[in-house]
């Protein structure tokens, strides 16, 4: 009588079918818990993360901004330079137009050399502009 009833096999089974259910749910609730703690932990590091990055991108920021303040001026200084030397032409060259028609009469050339008076005084205005922000910018 060594036959086993389909009863007493399914019997010998069971606690080894248990415990590889109750494996797989430590396994399971393990792995919750794991989820669990890194998503508590989570905003935390990111927190501190963003705070290390921020205090980078503003030192990044205030070194880029000195740099950019200080090629900014040396731009405007040498456009204005260069604004000032065209004017200086175009005063001088307005001087000279004066000149030739200084002596000369009648009513089209005084018409012309109020034109160039008025075109010389404007220039002279824009060049004492031009020096003045260049006074400020020093």
């Amino acid at each position: 009588m060594k036959t086993l009833s389909s009863s007493n096999t399914a019997a010998l089974t069971a606690p080894a079918q248990t415990l590889s259910v109750r494996t797989k749910n430590d396994e399971s609730l393990d792995h919750m818990k794991y989820v669990e703690q890194q998503l508590t932990s989570t905003p935390k590091i990111l927190a501190e993360e963003k705070l290390s990055i921020s205090e980078q991108a503003l030192a990044m920021f205030r070194q880029d901004s000195t740099k950019t303040q200080d090629n900014e001026k040396s731009t405007q200084d040498n456009t204005n330079d260069k604004l000032l030397e065209k004017i200086k032409e175009q005063i001088e060259t307005v001087k000279r137009q004066l000149s030739r028609i200084k002596n000369d009469k009648g009513e089209a050339i005084e018409q012309q050399r109020r034109q160039l008076q008025l075109q010389l005084a404007t220039l002279n205005a824009t060049m004492l502009d031009l020096l003045g922000k260049k006074l400020d910018a020093i």
